[in-house]
């Protein structure tokens, strides 16, 4: 699937934001990117790497976006809050690179994929 440049830069900004809380080990992408990327062995692969575990797609009626991010926990650190910091902070990351519109939804969904 190709993503267009707003989704890209969502991505990019949810990633960021994502990486930034405390306790963030790392971003876990999904199992068909790791397969894709283990299939095509391309430099094209490591396209985008710097979002891989943030998905983004429009919100239903296309006046936001919908976020699903899944990273890895480290020991030490609740889960359940970890997720809550990151859902808040990817919350306004996205909100400020879409220019701040009034009208944006966003929905963000938080996967903990493990605790390393």
């Amino acid at each position: 699937m190709s993503l267009t440049a707003g989704q890209r830069r969502i991505a990019a900004a949810a990633a960021g934001a994502a990486r930034e809380v405390p306790g963030v080990a790392y971003l876990s992408p999904g199992a068909a990117r790791r397969l894709r990327r283990a299939l095509t062995r391309s430099e094209a692969a490591g396209a985008g790497e710097e979002s891989a575990g943030v998905r983004v797609t429009p919100y239903g009626d296309r006046a936001g976006w919908t976020v699903e991010v899944s990273l890895a926990v480290f020991a030490g650190h609740q889960a359940a809050r970890v997720a809550r910091q990151v859902r808040a902070g990817v919350t306004a990351a996205v909100r400020e690179a879409d220019g701040d519109r009034a009208e944006c939804r966003v929905a963000v969904r938080v996967t903990v994929t493990a605790v390393v």
